[in-house]
């Protein structure tokens, strides 16, 4: 989003730093920011969750809708008699991202969007038996949404969802790698995103396994 504010001096200088794997607020190239997470906030949500990563801030609620089933009637041998038989249903998770902190215009919206498929795709193989809506509201941005918005959303489900549905399945996390020059960076902020040249954004689950991946960029990492 401030691609377009910095001047070319500037843009040298970030890309300079971090060459000499040194970034322009003091971390070296693999090191995230200071990272601060808060839980139930929010006494209408089934669950929440805050996540500040630097300046990024997001804030997250789970909201849990009760769900009857359905219901097949099966007729007795004299016809007069119908039971009904409840059958389990498995919802996907639904995510909704609202970017307005940032204003109005085509680029927030625009973020929102990315933001909200990637995390979509990061929940996809997800299932709950009652319908459950992640609705992530960004409250401060300073770069690497994506991380810190599923760190909060992964946290929040974590308290909603029982603990037998999540011994079987494994919450992810996102990690984004940006390429700028030769090197390589994490948890990079607003400046260091409008200075990079590839990124690549995998999703990765408690056992280790690859759930979701996207790139955007040319060139390799």
């Amino acid at each position: 989003l401030l691609a377009q504010l910095l001047s070319e001096p500037e843009r040298q200088y970030i890309f300079d730093s971090v060459q000499d794997a040194v970034r322009i607020d003091g971390r070296q190239c693999l090191a995230y920011r200071q990272a601060a997470l808060r839980l139930d906030l929010l006494c209408y949500a089934t669950a929440s969750a805050q996540v500040s990563l630097g300046e990024t801030d997001v804030l997250v609620s789970v909201r849990e809708e009760d769900n009857p089933g359905a219901t097949a009637q099966q007729q007795g041998s004299t016809g007069s008699v119908a039971v009904q038989q409840q059958q389990a249903v498995s919802h996907p998770v639904s995510v909704w991202v609202d970017c307005s902190c940032l204003g109005s215009g085509p680029e927030q919206q625009q973020l929102a969007d990315e933001a909200q498929a990637h995390l979509s795709s990061l929940y996809r193989c997800l299932r709950t038996p009652t319908p459950v809506f992640v609705d992530i509201l960004l409250l401060g941005y300073d770069g690497n949404l994506l991380d810190a918005a599923s760190i909060a959303a992964s946290a929040a489900l974590m308290r909603a969802l029982p603990a037998s549905l999540l011994s079987a399945q494994a919450l992810p996390l996102f990690a984004t790698v940006h390429r700028i020059g030769s090197q390589q960076i994490v948890d990079a902020n607003q400046l260091e995103e409008s200075c990079s040249m590839a990124r690549v954004t995998v999703g990765v689950d408690s056992n280790g396994r690859l759930v979701a991946c996207q790139t955007c960029g040319e060139g390799s990492l």
